[in-house]
């Protein structure tokens, strides 16, 4: 058994997938199963039952994972410890972003913390809130930045708040043809009922859920017909009068006279959340806590 088949074994019993436990680690989905079946066989014993919608532990491999997942986390803490205290090494310290009216503010404590831990390395993974949430839960990213309407308190993660925003600006994609192509804003109310194209370019299929969850937000019960990640795409679909397509205020400036790009009227303020384990004692996190605390409360 190695450190790596070990690490694979609690990606794997986390996520509940092999394929999602491969992307973690940046390896094929083959690779990582083939890791598994090793292991499994070294051992004497199936670590899991498969099938071919979930992948869900033996009874002995809760054991095996309910005994080993502590040992690797004091691991990976001995590890980061020596590490700075030799000064050889850098540490990734990976921070998941989804709502960009961070990021104004998060260049400043970036900086503060890079001059503070010169031996860390810190990198931002932007991703839709659902798949934050799942990666920070795994530990494959150390703290996400979100937006409190998007994060349901969980007794595992620690919520730190950091400042009030406005919430970013829409624009609604609407053919010509529509009744509210004349309009000069839309209302978030102008979105129930209407057929809705979700774009966004965040990975995995999951444009439509983080589409429901904005407009749920407004009280906006979600009529999604078709998905794209890709921006011309969407507006194609829009063009060919298949649908409306909700995109971010920025898209305004895009200019076809078959498509009309409406305003959304926004009176929508969040509060910007820090969120990371509650068991994680990582130095680290606590100097990007106490930076983010610092620099961003009360911004």
């Amino acid at each position: 058994m190695t450190i790596k088949q070990i690490h694979y074994f609690i990606a794997v019993a986390e996520t509940k997938s092999f394929t999602n436990a491969a992307r973690n680690y940046f390896i094929a989905q083959t690779a990582m199963s083939q890791q598994i079946s090793a292991l499994e066989k070294e051992l004497g014993f199936l670590l899991f039952h498969r099938s071919n919608r979930s992948v869900e532990l033996t009874q002995a491999g809760q054991v095996l994972y309910d005994q080993l997942r502590p040992l690797v986390l004091n691991l990976e803490r001995a590890v980061e410890s020596a590490s700075v205290i030799a000064g050889v090494q850098s540490t990734i310290f990976r921070i998941g972003l989804f709502d960009q009216a961070v990021n104004r503010f998060l260049v400043p404590a970036l900086h503060e913390f890079s001059e503070a831990e010169p031996n860390a390395t810190p990198l931002l993974i932007s991703d839709n809130h659902i798949m934050l949430l799942e990666s920070l839960s795994n530990r494959t990213i150390d703290a996400v930045l979100l937006g409190k309407r998007y994060y349901q308190p969980r007794a595992s993660l620690e919520a730190t708040e950091l400042f009030s925003y406005q919430v970013l600006d829409y624009v609604l994609a609407v053919p010509a043809s529509h009744p509210l192509a004349e309009a000069p804003s839309a209302e978030w109310s102008d979105l129930q009922g209407l057929s809705l194209i979700a774009y966004s370019p965040f990975k995995e299929d999951q444009q439509a859920v983080s589409l429901t969850a904005l407009l749920q937000s407004h009280g906006v019960s979600a009529n999604i017909l078709l998905s794209s990640r890709d921006f011309p795409t969407a507006l194609l679909y829009v063009e060919a009068g298949m649908g409306c397509c909700l995109l971010p205020a920025r898209a305004a400036i895009y200019k076809n006279p078959q498509i009309a790009m409406l305003p959304v009227k926004e009176d929508l303020r969040d509060t910007m959340l820090l969120i990371a384990h509650r068991d994680n004692d990582s130095h680290l996190l606590s100097r990007f806590t106490s930076i983010c605390k610092k620099s961003l409360i009360g911004t």
